[in-house]
């Protein structure tokens, strides 16, 4: 697969979607390798070296799906090259052949026990289709928020 921005609708690319069906991200687990995701970048950062020269270590994200599950993700600097100019801030992509990574307790800011890592066989393309919230907010009613049924360790504000 070349790494030229093609956009493309998910329906489109056989070339990552092969057989596969897209697993949302709460149905992502360890024997799911060969799974294919659809996911927008709703985070990016860097995550750069404490010594110098302060070299990229990894390009660190969260990812949402249409259905609005959140996932922490990672990248090595070597793979961000390969797939640097995909990988931007509100883009959305189809991404096969990636693994789950366990992430300690400190880490785990979506409360998730594990992140999406990419490897070098790991394919992604650019789609345009993507029919989720873009900003994957979620609201809770204002009827539940008043009557105090809402989950607590949510925001609101």
């Amino acid at each position: 697969m070349s790494s030229s921005s093609k956009v493309v609708t998910s329906s489109q690319d056989n070339s990552v979607l092969g057989d596969n069906k897209i697993t949302y991200l709460s149905e992502l687990n360890n024997s799911k390798e060969y799974s294919t995701i659809k996911v927008r970048i709703i985070r990016l950062w860097e995550n750069r070296n404490p010594k110098p020269p302060h070299d990229l270590w990894t390009m660190e994200m969260v990812l949402v799906d249409e259905k609005g599950n959140k996932m922490r993700a990672s990248m090595l600097t070597k793979i961000f090259l390969k797939f640097g100019t995909k990988v931007k801030l509100n883009e959305t992509l189809l991404i096969t052949n990636t693994v789950l990574a366990d992430l300690k307790l400190n880490q785990r800011i979506l409360g998730r026990p594990h992140k999406i890592s990419f490897s070098l066989s790991t394919q992604m393309v650019l789609v345009d289709d993507f029919i989720g919230e873009p900003f994957a907010f979620s609201f809770e009613s204002f009827a539940d928020v008043n009557a105090n049924k809402f989950d607590q360790h949510q925001i609101v504000g």
